[in-house]
């Protein structure tokens, strides 16, 4: 057996299956398939970490960098419209847009092959109650065909039925299925959202309308944004070499240092109002062996003969995944806050693995997807199992991406050439229906 200290993944020396055939994609969507070699090794150099992946691929992850305000925009910006529900009948009123951009709505209702599709099955769902009617939503990227071409929106899916409550858009087209989350991230904040388009501009709107407030055209090269953990009106947007903040209640933006929980590692962690994080995936403060969590991992008081390879810390609450010397069984092991064992789960009788990939926790509950299309979810303060549900249909497609509420777990799977997010209760595990398909 063979552990990458990076990605905590466990590999065994033993030849590989050979790949199934490839599917040919549609003749319009370009399909970028990530590398044959999955291991990252972290370097640092000039206080910044590359992480160098396989076949030559690179990804720098910069430290902060001193505060600098955004360079004056242009005039030039993309015109971005709101398309109401279908069940509106009504014309929806365009917002108000700075000088920068101009707003207007469509009231034909979409044909059904232009229905927005989840765009990714690496955007993460955003659970957020989008009408105030105590039930969760979803908000996210997603794609439709305008003709022969697919254009990228962002779509707002009622949490009751599933249905489109509002897009806006559209922001370019898909021109990488690969990459589509990375070039649209959304973030939730408070009773707006944040989208960050693909040349660099950032839109606000309303949460409820998808009505346009505002907007930020940068025009220049921006890194990605940081959202808050609950339902503060802060967003963080990376733009050039220094942080720019958006304060969503009042709509106005300024030059600013990241706030606490976006600060340092924190920059890591993905929050439950983020569609997209580009480095672990996971809400919790994953520990590994290496960094500025090593220590932390090695505090953990872990049985005898045990090692612990990785660990999930969401406040008091952490878990590990360990193994017992000499053998490569996975094993499941509970700490308080202090550090201090509180149970014990091998992972064969829940079916558990040693890597960190497609687990979670998060809300008092640890969250894995199992290899056999079921999502299973556990109390993290005692280990037990509180439920499991297996999947079925799409073509036996795996979930990919995991976000964890307080109500919901959300996950997606492909379905090509797109996804489609599968919501759950997360107190039951009982299947609430599909979005984006």
């Amino acid at each position: 057996m063979f552990r990458c200290p990076f990605c905590g993944t466990s590999y065994r020396d033993a030849p590989q299956a050979a790949p199934p055939p490839a599917r040919m994609p549609p003749a319009n969507v370009v399909v970028v398939r990530p590398s044959s070699a999955g291991c990252a090794l972290p370097l640092v150099v000039g206080g910044a970490i590359v992480v160098v992946a396989g076949a030559g691929a690179a990804m720098l992850l910069l430290r902060g960098a001193p505060s600098t305000s955004p360079k004056a925009a242009s005039k030039e910006t993309a015109q971005i419209a709101t398309t109401p529900s279908l069940d509106d009948e009504a014309e929806a009123k365009p917002g108000k847009a700075g000088k920068s951009s101009k707003s207007k709505a469509k009231s034909a209702a979409p044909k059904d092959e232009s229905r927005p599709r989840w765009a990714s099955d690496r955007v993460f769902p955003v659970g957020a109650d989008v009408d105030g009617d105590g039930v969760e939503d979803l908000v996210g990227p997603t794609v439709r065909l305008d003709g022969a071409n697919a254009q990228l929106w962002v779509s707002a899916f009622d949490g009751k039925d599933f249905h489109v409550r509002w897009s806006v858009g559209p922001f370019g087209a898909v021109k990488s299925a690969g990459d589509v989350e990375m070039k649209l991230p959304v973030v939730v904040a408070g009773k707006r959202f944040v989208v960050l388009d693909p040349k660099g501009d950032a839109h606000l709107y309303e949460l409820d309308s998808g009505k346009l407030v505002t907007d930020f055209p940068f025009r220049e090269e921006t890194r990605g944004m940081c959202g808050p953990p609950a339902a503060e009106p802060k967003v963080l947007v990376r733009v050039g070499n220094g942080d720019f903040i958006i304060d969503t209640a009042t709509g106005i933006g300024r030059a600013g240092a990241p706030p606490a929980w976006c600060a340092n590692n924190r920059y890591f962690r993905r929050r439950p109002s983020e569609s997209f994080n580009g480095y672990y995936g996971v809400q919790s403060e994953l520990l590994q062996d290496f960094g500025d969590s090593r220590e932390r991992l090695a505090a953990l008081k872990a049985p005898p003969k045990t090692s612990v390879s990785v660990a999930f810390a969401d406040g008091p609450l952490t878990v590990a995944l360990g193994s017992l010397k000499g053998s490569d069984e996975a094993v499941l092991l509970g700490f308080d806050a202090k550090g201090a064992l509180t149970y014990q789960v091998a992972g064969a009788t829940i079916g558990l693995t040693g890597d960190h990939h497609r687990k979670d926790l998060g809300f008092g509950r640890f969250v894995f997807l199992r290899g056999d299309a079921a999502v299973v979810a556990l109390d993290a303060k005692t280990g037990e199992k509180s439920w499991e549900t297996k999947l079925e249909g799409a073509g036996g497609a795996h979930p990919v991406t995991l976000s964890l509420t307080s109500s919901r777990v959300w996950l997606t799977r492909h379905d090509e050439p797109y996804a489609v997010v599968v919501a759950f209760d997360a107190v039951t595990g009982k299947l609430l229906g599909t979005a984006g398909d």
